[in-house]
C-alpha cells in the first residue's frame, strides 16, 4: 500500500472515529437527559415532599380517630337512651295499690228494688262526654229477666256515707242488646263531694288490650267484702268480638264493674257474669268502647 492509499485508510478511518464520538457523546447527553428527567429533583426535596406527606396523613388520621372516638360516645349515650327507655316500657304496670287510689272512689255498689226483691251489682261513676254524670253498668243490672226495670237503684259509694238514688226514667240501655246499660245521676244529688269525686283528669278509658295483658276487677261480688270494693286480677286470655276473655274470677255481684288495665291504669271494659262452666271458669268483659262510640 503507497502512503497515498495510506492517507485515505487514515482519513476514512478519522471520519469514522469523530463519527463514533460524535455519536458517543450525542449517546451520553440523551442517556443523562433521561435519566435527570427521571430522577426530578434532589434528594432534600424528595425528603420534603415525603415528610410533608407524612405530616398530612398524621392529621388526617388525628381527624379519623377524633371523629370516631365522637361517633364512639354518641354510640354509648344512644345505647343508654335505649336501656332507660325499654326500662321504662318494662316497668309501665300499675300496682294494685295505684289502681284502687284511682278507681276505688267511683266504684259503685249498685241496690235495685224490683218490689218483690232486690238486685245487686257493680257500676263506675263516670263523667260522661256530654257532660252528665252516669254509672256504668252491665243491662242486666238494671233490667230483670223479662226486660223490666226497677223502680229505683240506689248507688252506694265507698267514700260516701249517703246513697245517690236513681229512678226508672233515669235509667239507659243499649239499643242493641249489647249488656250495657248506665245510669244518669240527677245534677241536683250531685255535691261538692261527689264532684270531688269523679274530677279527676287520670281516669280514662282505653281499648285493644292483647293476650297476656294484666287486668285487675274491680267490684263487689256477694261473696266478697260487704261495704267496700273487692279486688280480683288475671290475664286476658282470649278476644272474643266485643268482648276479652280473662282468667280473673268474676263472681255474680262483679257484673258491671270496672276492668282496669295494669298497663294503663286504665278502664277498658265491664266484667260481665257467666254461668259457672259455659267458659271453664273463664270470665267475660265486655269492651267499655261500646258505651263511649
Amino acid at each position: 500500500m503507497d502512503i497515498g492509499d495510506k492517507a485515505i485508510v487514515g482519513s476514512v478511518i478519522l471520519v469514522v472515529l469523530v463519527l463514533i464520538a460524535s455519536i458517543t457523546v450525542n449517546y451520553w447527553k440523551e442517556i443523562e437527559a433521561y435519566v435527570v428527567g427521571l430522577s426530578g429533583p434532589s434528594t432534600s426535596d424528595l425528603e420534603i415532599e415525603l415528610m410533608r406527606e407524612i405530616n398530612s396523613e398524621k392529621e388526617e388520621r388525628v381527624r379519623l380517630e377524633t371523629q370516631i372516638a365522637e361517633l364512639s360516645r354518641i354510640s354509648e349515650e344512644l345505647q343508654e337512651v335505649n336501656r332507660l327507655h325499654n326500662e321504662q316500657e318494662l316497668d309501665t304496670s300499675y300496682s294494685v295499690t295505684d289502681i284502687l287510689n284511682t278507681w276505688r272512689p267511683v266504684s259503685a255498689h249498685i241496690v235495685c228494688d224490683y218490689e218483690s226483691y232486690y238486685g245487686t251489682g257493680s257500676g263506675t261513676l263516670v263523667d260522661y262526654p256530654d257532660g252528665s254524670v252516669i254509672v256504668v253498668t252491665n243491662q242486666h243490672v238494671i233490667l230483670d229477666d223479662f226486660g223490666y226495670a226497677p223502680d229505683y237503684c240506689g248507688i252506694f259509694l265507698p267514700e260516701s256515707s249517703t246513697p245517690l238514688i236513681v229512678y226508672s226514667e233515669d235509667m239507659f240501655t243499649s239499643f242493641d242488646g249489647t249488656d250495657w246499660g248506665y245510669l244518669e245521676i240527677e245534677e241536683s244529688s250531685i255535691d261538692l263531694l261527689l264532684y270531688e269525686v269523679i274530677d279527676r283528669e287520670d281516669r280514662y278509658y282505653c281499648t285493644d288490650l292483647m293476650v297476656g295483658d294484666e287486668v285487675i276487677i274491680l267490684g263487689y261480688p256477694s261473696i266478697g267484702d260487704v261495704d267496700d270494693v273487692t279486688v280480683t286480677s288475671g290475664l286476658i286470655s282470649g278476644l272474643d268480638e266485643d268482648f276479652y276473655i280473662t282468667d280473673a274470677k268474676i263472681e255474680a255481684g262483679n257484673s258491671g264493674g270496672a276492668a282496669i288495665s295494669r298497663n294503663g291504669n286504665c278502664i277498658f271494659g265491664i266484667p260481665t257474669a257467666t254461668q259457672a262452666g259455659n267458659y271453664e271458669s273463664l270470665g267475660r268483659i265486655l269492651d267499655i268502647g261500646l258505651v263511649f262510640e
